[in-house]
Order: structure tokens, then C-alpha cells, then sequence
């Protein structure tokens, strides 16, 4: 939207976006996100373009390098929480496993914050890790 408003050129993200969405206009783009039908997966979607222009548009870039940032401070947040600093961490979601453009950035930043975290791919669904931390809660009477 920085296009829109001039504070920068037209990017090749716009340009990919516009004809994979069949828009426009650039205020188009926020009525394809905010229609009453849009769901998660259709955002989600969306991801493919922005990696595959990783390395030749700027504002995919940043995308990906906020994407990288955020879930950084997550798990900082996170091994702050449960007082630990060296762990393995499973990375699951297409973003994370299907492509390296998220995954190295936060590779990256995770060795200058945590070098003792380990990434690796998930060996299970992401629900079986809450299913298995409900089922702990339970067995010890903390669920509630």
C-alpha cells in the first residue's frame, strides 16, 4: 500500500498480487482481505508470491524479514517464560518447511538471540503437541 499512497514505486509484489487476485486497484486488495467469506488458508496462500519473489522486490523482503522478526520474539518470549535457553524447537507450516526464505532469516536471528536453539522440522501435526500438553494438564490436575 506504500505504492498507493506514493511513498514508494509499484513493486513486483503488487504486480503478482493484482493479477492473482484479478484486481485493479490497490484498495481492492483491502476488500479481498476483509471480505465477510475470506478465509485463513486464502491469506495464507498469498505467501507464494511473496517467496517467490524473495531476492528481487524489496517489499517481499521485508514481509519476510518481519515474518522472521516476529516469530523470533516469539520464541524469545517463550524460552523467557519457561526459563530455558538451549532447546530444540519443531518447525511446522508450509512458510517454515516447504521453503528456506522464512526459515534461514529466523535461523539467523534466533543464533544472535538463542545460539543454543535448534530448528528442525516437525515430526508431527501441530495439534498432537497441544493434544499431548492437554493430556499432561489433565493428568496432573492443572487444566483448569
Amino acid at each position: 500500500m506504500q505504492s498507493y499512497d506514493g511513498r514508494t514505486k509499484e513493486s513486483l509484489l503488487w504486480k503478482y498480487l493484482k493479477e492473482e487476485l484479478k484486481i485493479e486497484h490497490q484498495e481492492d486488495l483491502v476488500g479481498y482481505v476483509y471480505a465477510p467469506e475470506r478465509r485463513k488458508q486464502d491469506i495464507a496462500a498469498l505467501a507464494k508470491s511473496v517467496i517467490a519473489l524473495d531476492g528481487f522486490d524489496p517489499i517481499a523482503e521485508s514481509i519476510l524479514d518481519k515474518a522472521a522478526k516476529e516469530l523470533c520474539l516469539m520464541i524469545q518470549a517463550l524460552a523467557v517464560k519457561m526459563e530455558i535457553d538451549k532447546f530444540k524447537l519443531g518447525l511446522s507450516g508450509s512458510v517454515l518447511t516447504a521453503n528456506n526464505s522464512v526459515t534461514s532469516r529466523l535461523a539467523n536471528q534466533l543464533n544472535d538471540v538463542l545460539p543454543d536453539v535448534t530448528l528442525a522440522q516437525s515430526k508431527e501435526r501441530p495439534y498432537m503437541g497441544a493434544l499431548r500438553m492437554a493430556s499432561n494438564r489433565y493428568r496432573t490436575g492443572d487444566l483448569l
